[in-house]
Formats: structure tokens, C-alpha cells, sequence
């Protein structure tokens, strides 16, 4: 009598991509013995393809972050985190937005933009990950990609940030909350309070800059430090660098300790170098720029821009299609204006 193990290396390389996928498949089946093993280490690319075109929900992810090139485990299990991820965020948006201020997020048509933006976030990515070979800076990468953005994307990259900063000061860590402002409003004079307001604006761009350097995960791992803070039992006190940092060791979160750094180097990264030369732009300015020179406005008039930009007929409807061209910076119609724009 024939066994599994007893089949055809052709016959196997069939059978192995119809197993249901998760990123523990491919480390389990190679314990199972020494020949799966050996096949799934000799061909990864073909099994690979046959998850792709086998599974038809890692075919239409792959679809949605063409600027990954899917040959091994690791990219498709990449694929598959992304998804699982979005799809949660998706599950817990109407927990998310629940709140008064952020309550408009919920709306079908700024959750599909919302989500738009996150897979340009995401090739972004991928398509600093591919330009690393030239040796470049990360930094001036992504910056390079960024100016290569067409009006379309730029509006939706600039969305998850204004999206993103609403959705932490509601339910991010205790340091972006909005709870911390009302409270320095009342107790406060007006001098001490927009004091208050530079120092937390100051780190909202930090915020800001490290949601574009590190892609959605940073999101995530920020919404779910926030999930940690119980905002009642809180101490509403003035936002600071301190607190922050207090914060940082007692979380120990990767992405409130990439905060912290960036916020302390808010004020040096703004002063020239010792050489008495410019030290390269954030990647915040250079969206603004980019967007500005796209859209053909100016730097103070981009956040208008890309609401009337986003407002358009052009995005009534969103296909996979659609997502994946602004994924990719392809030029996307953007429709008729609205009225008021």
C-alpha cells in the first residue's frame, strides 16, 4: 500500500500548495520527514507559485502589493501578515472609531481611502527594499520614490497620516491622546497651553515621520500600545518628551521607543550640519513638497488639496484594481470635482 511519503516528488509538488496556508505550514510539513524537507528546501519557487495560483486569497493579496516579488516563504508569509493585519484593522475600525472626533473614519468611503494609503505605505516598502542594492540611504530612497508619486497617491499616503494621527489621539498611547489637551485647557493659561500644544504637535510630527518610515506596522503597534492605556485611571498631564520616554521602558514597544528617539532629535535634526551644509528634509516635508509640485499648489495648501483631490468622483468607487494602480503610483483618474473645491 502507497503512503504519502511514497509519491512522486511531481506528485507531492501538487498536492503540497492545496494545504490550507499559514505561516507555520511550510516549518511544520518539513518536520513531517527527511524528503518533505528536502523538497520543499529544493523547490521553493514552485511551490511558492502554486500557493499563488492554488489559494485564491494569497493570489488576490499578491495582486494588491505588486511591488513585492513573491519567490519564497518568507514572501509569501509577508503577503499573508499583511492581509491577516488590514483584515483585523478592518474588524476592530468601528471599536476604533467610536469616538466623536474620529467617528467620520467610519464612513465606507474614507475606510476604503484609508486603506488605499496603507498599500501605498506598503509599497513604498517594497519598493525602497528593491533599491537597496544601489547602496543609497534608506532615507534618500524613499524620498526619491515619493517625488516619483503621482497627485492620486500622495493624497492617500498624506490620509493615513491625518487618518492615522486621528485615530491615536483617540485610542493611541496616553502621550497622544486628546484627553491630555482638554485637560491643560481647563487648568492651564493660554500661554502655558500653546506651549503645551508645540510640544505635542512636536510629537505628533515624529509620530507623523516614523508612520512613513516604517510602513503600517508602526500603525498597528502604536493602536495597540493604546489598547494597553486605561484613559480614566491616566494622569492627564502636560505631554513631554519625558513622559514619552517613561512611557517607551514601561511598554517596551519598538514603536514607542522609535518615537522617543525621533522626538529627541526633533529640534538637532532642524539645525545644519557642523560643516555648515543642510541635512536632508523629513520625509513628511517631501510628501508636501511632492504633493504641492503635483498638484500644483502651494506646501501650506496640500492637506486642503488632498481632501478636494480625495473628495473627487474619481474615488465614489474603489476596486482592487483601483488599489493596486495607486499601490503602484500609476496615475489614476481622479474624476470631477465636487462642488466647494
Amino acid at each position: 500500500m502507497s503512503t504519502l511519503n511514497s509519491l512522486p516528488t511531481e506528485i507531492l509538488l501538487q498536492i503540497i500548495p492545496q494545504i490550507t496556508y499559514s505561516p507555520s505550514t511550510i516549518s511544520s510539513l518539513s518536520l513531517t520527514s527527511s524528503r518533505f524537507n528536502e523538497i520543499l528546501t529544493h523547490h521553493e519557487q514552485t511551490i511558492v507559485k502554486g500557493y499563488l495560483c492554488g489559494q485564491s486569497f494569497l493570489f488576490a493579496s499578491a495582486a494588491l502589493h505588486p511591488g513585492l516579488k513573491i519567490n519564497t516563504y518568507t514572501d509569501i508569509a509577508t503577503i499573508h501578515n499583511r492581509t491577516t493585519a488590514l483584515a483585523d484593522l478592518k474588524a476592530k475600525w468601528w471599536d476604533l472609531t467610536h469616538r466623536q472626533d474620529v467617528r467620520w473614519l467610519r464612513c465606507s468611503r474614507w475606510a476604503k481611502i484609508y486603506r488605499a494609503g496603507l498599500l501605498v505605505l506598503y509599497s513604498l516598502q517594497d519598493r525602497e527594499q528593491a533599491e537597496e542594492q544601489t547602496r543609497k540611504l534608506k532615507h534618500d530612497i524613499k524620498q526619491e520614490i515619493i517625488r516619483q508619486l503621482p497627485a492620486t497617491s500622495l493624497a492617500c499616503l498624506l490620509f493615513v497620516l491625518v487618518g492615522g494621527m486621528a485615530l491615536l489621539r483617540a485610542q493611541g498611547p496616553a502621550v497622544l491622546r486628546r484627553e491630555h489637551v482638554c485637560h491643560c485647557a481647563l487648568i492651564m493659561d493660554r500661554e502655558a497651553h500653546g506651549e503645551d500644544e508645540v510640544k505635542r504637535r512636536e510629537i505628533e510630527l515624529a509620530c507623523e515621520e516614523m508612520l512613513l518610515a516604517h510602513g503600517p506596522n508602526y500603525l498597528f503597534a502604536m493602536i495597540q500600545e493604546g489598547g494597553s492605556v486605561d484613559v480614566d485611571s491616566s494622569e492627564h498631564t502636560k505631554p513631554s518628551l519625558n513622559d514619552l520616554s517613561i512611557e517607551a521602558i514601561k511598554s517596551d514597544n519598538w514603536a514607542m521607543k522609535a518615537l522617543v528617539n525621533e522626538a529627541a532629535n526633533f529640534t538637532e535634526r532642524q539645525q545644519p550640519n557642523k560643516d555648515g551644509t543642510s541635512k536632508p528634509i523629513t520625509l513628511i516635508a517631501t510628501l508636501r513638497q511632492a504633493l504641492a509640485a503635483a498638484a500644483e499648489c502651494r506646501v501650506c495648501e496640500t492637506k486642503g488639496k488632498m481632501w478636494e483631490i480625495l473628495s473627487a468622483t474619481g474615488f465614489d468607487s474603489i476596486d482592487d484594481t483601483k488599489l493596486a494602480a495607486l499601490a503602484t503610483g500609476e496615475k489614476v483618474d481622479g474624476g470631477g470635482k465636487r462642488v466647494g473645491f
